[in-house]
């Protein structure tokens, strides 16, 4: 979606956290997502990324335990 100097994007976001160097299915993860960019003179002035993070946080705390 474009509207003058904004563009945003929207889908998801996902990767597999790696625990002592494995990719096991039960660290992965997929969350919705959007992305917004501002333009001015051809040059890229903000980026901002609008995600929940909290999946990947669980993750993350399961595997300190």
């Amino acid at each position: 979606m474009r509207k003058g100097n904004v563009v945003a994007a929207f889908g998801s976001a996902g990767g597999t956290i790696a625990a002592k160097g494995e990719l096991k299915p039960e660290n992965r993860w997929r969350i919705p997502a959007a992305w917004m960019a501002t333009v001015r003179t051809g040059q890229l002035v903000e980026w901002r990324v609008y995600a929940d993070n909290k999946p990947v946080y669980e993750i993350l705390n399961r595997l300190k335990s």
